[in-house]
């Protein structure tokens, strides 16, 4: 399998390496930077020392806390999307997952967001807000109709999107992390109408910052 590009936002951390503490202004001015970066101005590989950095920067739960931090973070996801075709599972101790079916999300072979799921990745990104000591990986998928390339560009975009909005909402952009996987990592069989139509989607991991260990919270999912 080919490399997968890695468009990342980490990097916008950095600007901020001389600042103790952020304003409103500069607040609103970081996550406009944090839309224009998860659409696509920068790109770079994500690696130890930045997750190492940008962990430090946001802050990180003690070993011991992470689990129940978890908890009632992903009770609050499931209480806000009870009702919008987004699944919520807990991946493990540190890790939730959100998978958003592409037909309340996108339109056909389109990237940008229908607008009926505006509400539900608001309220995602006001809990991502409150539960701050996170990473934020939002992953595009397709199916295989078309060629391999073309796939690949477009869950990349889509994938730009979903954290364009975000950003948008007020997460911080130093938390998220886009990546696309095209055609590849299907949830079930491309030979079925309905199995492409599971493969196209979109995935928010949410996972932990735990200290001594930032750079794993930035690591691939897949």
């Amino acid at each position: 399998m080919k490399i997968q590009k890695i468009t990342s936002t980490l990097v916008v951390a950095t600007m901020l390496a001389g600042c103790a503490t952020m304003t409103d202004t500069q607040k609103v001015v970081f996550g406009a930077l944090g839309g224009a970066v998860a659409g696509g101005v920068i790109g770079h590989q994500v690696d130890h020392k930045n997750g190492r950095y940008v962990g430090a920067v946001l802050g990180a739960l003690a070993g011991g806390a992470i689990a129940h931090y978890m908890t009632q973070q992903q009770q609050d996801l499931e209480k806000v999307l009870a009702s919008s075709g987004i699944t919520v599972t807990r991946v493990d101790k540190g890790t939730i997952k959100l998978n958003l079916p592409n037909d309340i999300t996108f339109a056909v072979d389109k990237s940008r967001l229908n607008s009926n799921v505006y509400g539900s990745l608001t309220s995602i990104a006001n809990i991502v807000n409150k539960y701050n000591k996170t990473a934020v990986h939002i992953n595009g998928f397709t199916d295989s109709t078309g060629s391999a390339s073309y796939n690949q560009g477009l869950s990349e975009r889509r994938a730009k999107s979903v954290a364009n909005y975000l950003a948008s909402r007020g997460v911080v952009a130093g938390r998220l992390v886009t990546r696309g996987y095209g055609e590849n990592y299907p949830i079930a069989s491309n030979s079925t109408v309905h199995g492409k139509a599971q493969n196209r989607r979109a995935e928010i991991y949410i996972r932990a910052i735990q200290q001594g260990q930032e750079h794993i919270a930035y690591a691939p999912i897949y």
